[in-house]
Protein backbone atom coordinates (compact mmCIF):
# COMPACT_ATOMS: atom_id res chain seq x y z
CA UNK A 1 0.00 0.00 0.00
CA UNK A 2 2.41 2.37 0.67
CA UNK A 3 4.21 2.09 -2.42
CA UNK A 4 1.13 2.19 -4.45
CA UNK A 5 0.63 5.63 -2.85
CA UNK A 6 4.01 7.15 -3.34
CA UNK A 7 3.60 5.88 -6.86
CA UNK A 8 -0.14 7.87 -6.86
CA UNK A 9 1.34 11.07 -5.21
CA UNK A 10 4.76 11.19 -7.44
CA UNK A 11 1.93 10.53 -10.54
CA UNK A 12 -0.01 13.49 -9.80
CA UNK A 13 3.02 15.84 -8.79
CA UNK A 14 4.35 14.92 -12.60
CA UNK A 15 1.06 15.86 -14.32
CA UNK A 16 0.71 19.01 -12.42
CA UNK A 17 4.18 20.21 -12.37
CA UNK A 18 5.25 19.13 -15.80
CA UNK A 19 7.70 22.00 -17.09
CA UNK A 20 7.53 23.61 -14.05
CA UNK A 21 10.25 21.76 -11.82
CA UNK A 22 12.29 18.16 -11.09
CA UNK A 23 9.47 16.30 -11.69
CA UNK A 24 9.52 14.59 -15.29
CA UNK A 25 7.46 11.50 -17.03
CA UNK A 26 10.22 8.84 -17.75
CA UNK A 27 8.75 8.29 -21.07
CA UNK A 28 8.86 10.19 -24.13
CA UNK A 29 6.48 8.07 -26.02
CA UNK A 30 3.56 5.81 -25.32
CA UNK A 31 2.05 3.62 -27.58
CA UNK A 32 -1.38 1.67 -27.36
CA UNK A 33 -2.18 -1.30 -29.49
CA UNK A 34 -5.31 -2.08 -30.92
CA UNK A 35 -6.93 -5.10 -32.14
CA UNK A 36 -8.45 -3.18 -35.29
CA UNK A 37 -9.64 -0.13 -36.76
CA UNK A 38 -12.69 0.81 -34.68
CA UNK A 39 -10.89 0.00 -31.12
CA UNK A 40 -7.81 2.33 -32.29
CA UNK A 41 -10.18 5.16 -33.07
CA UNK A 42 -11.56 4.23 -30.03
CA UNK A 43 -8.79 4.22 -28.00
CA UNK A 44 -7.81 8.06 -29.62
CA UNK A 45 -11.02 10.33 -28.95
CA UNK A 46 -10.11 7.63 -24.83
CA UNK A 47 -7.05 9.29 -25.22
CA UNK A 48 -8.40 13.18 -26.40
CA UNK A 49 -10.59 13.08 -23.66
CA UNK A 50 -8.38 12.37 -21.04
CA UNK A 51 -6.03 14.44 -22.21
CA UNK A 52 -8.58 17.60 -21.77
CA UNK A 53 -9.24 16.27 -18.22
CA UNK A 54 -5.19 17.05 -17.13
CA UNK A 55 -4.65 13.11 -16.20
CA UNK A 56 -1.54 12.02 -18.44
CA UNK A 57 1.37 13.65 -19.21
CA UNK A 58 1.25 16.71 -21.76
CA UNK A 59 4.89 16.07 -22.37
CA UNK A 60 4.40 12.27 -23.83
CA UNK A 61 3.62 11.73 -27.26
CA UNK A 62 0.37 8.96 -27.53
CA UNK A 63 -0.15 7.15 -30.18
CA UNK A 64 -2.48 4.41 -30.86
CA UNK A 65 -1.65 1.50 -33.23
CA UNK A 66 -4.14 -1.09 -34.68
CA UNK A 67 -3.01 -4.91 -35.99
CA UNK A 68 -3.63 -5.39 -39.90
CA UNK A 69 -6.31 -7.07 -41.18
CA UNK A 70 -6.31 -10.75 -41.01
CA UNK A 71 -5.53 -13.28 -38.40
CA UNK A 72 -4.90 -12.10 -35.39
CA UNK A 73 -0.90 -11.74 -35.07
CA UNK A 74 -0.65 -11.67 -31.01
CA UNK A 75 1.26 -9.68 -28.79
CA UNK A 76 4.61 -10.41 -30.42
CA UNK A 77 3.03 -9.93 -33.98
CA UNK A 78 1.39 -5.97 -32.33
CA UNK A 79 5.24 -5.19 -31.09
CA UNK A 80 7.31 -5.58 -34.52
CA UNK A 81 4.18 -3.78 -36.28
CA UNK A 82 4.35 -0.20 -33.50
CA UNK A 83 8.28 -0.29 -34.11
CA UNK A 84 7.67 -0.56 -37.45
CA UNK A 85 5.51 3.05 -37.61
CA UNK A 86 7.44 4.26 -34.58
CA UNK A 87 10.20 3.85 -37.41
CA UNK A 88 8.44 5.16 -40.01
CA UNK A 89 7.37 8.02 -37.32
CA UNK A 90 10.14 9.29 -35.90
CA UNK A 91 13.42 8.24 -37.90
CA UNK A 92 15.80 5.16 -37.02
CA UNK A 93 18.17 7.66 -35.79
CA UNK A 94 15.92 9.04 -33.68
CA UNK A 95 13.93 6.33 -32.14
CA UNK A 96 16.77 4.75 -30.87
CA UNK A 97 17.43 7.64 -28.88
CA UNK A 98 13.99 7.59 -27.46
CA UNK A 99 11.97 5.89 -24.08
CA UNK A 100 9.09 4.56 -25.19
CA UNK A 101 6.47 2.93 -23.09
CA UNK A 102 4.58 0.08 -25.51
CA UNK A 103 1.06 -1.09 -23.82
CA UNK A 104 -0.44 -4.05 -25.39
CA UNK A 105 -4.55 -3.48 -25.18
CA UNK A 106 -5.79 -4.76 -28.43
CA UNK A 107 -7.93 -7.61 -26.81
CA UNK A 108 -11.24 -8.24 -27.37
CA UNK A 109 -12.04 -8.66 -23.38
CA UNK A 110 -14.69 -11.65 -23.72
CA UNK A 111 -14.74 -11.99 -20.36
CA UNK A 112 -15.81 -8.45 -19.55
CA UNK A 113 -17.46 -7.95 -23.36
CA UNK A 114 -18.59 -4.56 -21.68
CA UNK A 115 -14.99 -3.36 -22.65
CA UNK A 116 -14.82 -5.05 -26.02
CA UNK A 117 -15.23 -1.98 -27.76
CA UNK A 118 -13.09 0.81 -25.33
CA UNK A 119 -10.61 -1.85 -23.99
CA UNK A 120 -9.92 -2.89 -20.56
CA UNK A 121 -7.38 -0.51 -20.88
CA UNK A 122 -9.94 2.21 -20.25
CA UNK A 123 -11.96 0.49 -17.69
CA UNK A 124 -12.75 2.41 -14.82
CA UNK A 125 -11.11 1.89 -11.34
CA UNK A 126 -12.76 2.17 -7.51
CA UNK A 127 -8.95 3.60 -6.81
CA UNK A 128 -5.94 5.26 -8.80
CA UNK A 129 -3.69 8.24 -8.97
CA UNK A 130 -6.19 10.45 -10.38
CA UNK A 131 -10.30 10.73 -10.25
CA UNK A 132 -11.92 8.02 -12.35
CA UNK A 133 -8.58 6.69 -13.16
CA UNK A 134 -8.70 3.59 -15.61
CA UNK A 135 -6.37 1.11 -16.17
CA UNK A 136 -4.30 3.34 -18.27
CA UNK A 137 -3.41 6.30 -15.80
CA UNK A 138 -2.88 2.96 -13.40
CA UNK A 139 -0.33 1.46 -15.88
CA UNK A 140 1.62 4.96 -15.89
CA UNK A 141 1.04 5.50 -12.39
CA UNK A 142 3.04 2.29 -11.42
CA UNK A 143 5.69 2.79 -13.98
CA UNK A 144 6.51 6.84 -13.37
CA UNK A 145 8.98 6.12 -11.09
CA UNK A 146 11.64 4.12 -13.30
CA UNK A 147 14.67 5.58 -14.92
CA UNK A 148 14.51 3.91 -17.90
CA UNK A 149 17.82 4.02 -21.09
CA UNK A 150 16.83 4.95 -24.60
CA UNK A 151 14.77 1.88 -25.74
CA UNK A 152 11.20 0.01 -25.51
CA UNK A 153 9.59 -1.06 -22.52
CA UNK A 154 6.74 -4.00 -23.23
CA UNK A 155 3.90 -4.32 -20.77
CA UNK A 156 0.01 -5.62 -20.58
CA UNK A 157 -3.24 -3.40 -20.67
CA UNK A 158 -5.10 -5.24 -18.74
CA UNK A 159 -2.87 -6.24 -15.31
CA UNK A 160 -2.20 -3.73 -12.15
CA UNK A 161 1.84 -4.91 -11.30
CA UNK A 162 2.56 -2.85 -8.08
CA UNK A 163 6.47 -3.10 -7.17
CA UNK A 164 9.56 -1.46 -6.07
CA UNK A 165 10.98 0.23 -8.27
CA UNK A 166 14.02 0.85 -6.66
CA UNK A 167 15.21 -2.47 -6.99
CA UNK A 168 14.58 -2.57 -10.72
CA UNK A 169 17.96 -2.37 -13.49
CA UNK A 170 16.90 -1.09 -16.57
CA UNK A 171 20.55 -0.06 -17.40
CA UNK A 172 21.47 -2.80 -19.07
CA UNK A 173 22.03 -3.53 -23.19
CA UNK A 174 19.55 -6.31 -24.45
CA UNK A 175 16.43 -7.51 -22.88
CA UNK A 176 15.69 -7.12 -19.73
CA UNK A 177 12.35 -8.67 -17.60
CA UNK A 178 10.69 -8.23 -15.16
CA UNK A 179 9.68 -11.03 -12.93
CA UNK A 180 9.05 -12.28 -9.35
CA UNK A 181 9.53 -15.34 -7.01
CA UNK A 182 6.40 -17.37 -6.67
CA UNK A 183 5.46 -20.64 -6.07
CA UNK A 184 4.88 -23.79 -8.29
CA UNK A 185 1.42 -23.11 -8.06
CA UNK A 186 1.39 -19.86 -9.15
CA UNK A 187 3.37 -20.18 -11.75
CA UNK A 188 1.57 -23.00 -13.87
CA UNK A 189 -1.32 -20.01 -14.60
CA UNK A 190 1.71 -17.85 -15.82
CA UNK A 191 4.96 -17.30 -17.92
CA UNK A 192 8.06 -18.34 -16.58
CA UNK A 193 11.61 -17.78 -16.76
CA UNK A 194 14.05 -20.17 -16.13
CA UNK A 195 17.39 -19.27 -14.43
CA UNK A 196 20.74 -20.61 -14.71
CA UNK A 197 22.87 -20.71 -11.98
CA UNK A 198 23.93 -17.41 -12.27
CA UNK A 199 20.98 -16.30 -12.48
CA UNK A 200 20.45 -15.46 -16.12
CA UNK A 201 17.50 -16.19 -18.22
CA UNK A 202 18.02 -19.79 -19.64
CA UNK A 203 14.61 -20.36 -20.83
CA UNK A 204 11.15 -19.27 -20.67
CA UNK A 205 7.50 -21.23 -20.99
CA UNK A 206 4.44 -20.44 -20.71
CA UNK A 207 1.69 -22.01 -18.26
CA UNK A 208 3.89 -25.06 -17.76
CA UNK A 209 2.38 -27.97 -16.03
CA UNK A 210 3.43 -29.35 -12.62
CA UNK A 211 5.69 -31.81 -14.02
Amino acid sequence: AKIQQRKFELYKKIIGNEGHGSYGFPWDVVVLTAGDKVQEQSFREQLEWRKSLSVLPRSVDFHCICDPPGPRIGNGGATLVALSYLEDCYGPSRLSQLKVLLIHAGGYSQRTPHHSASGKIFALLPVGPVPSSTMLEMCLAMLCDLRPCPGVFVKCGDDIVIFDSALVELSSTGFTALAHRSPVEVAVSHGVFILGPDGQCRRFTHKPNLD
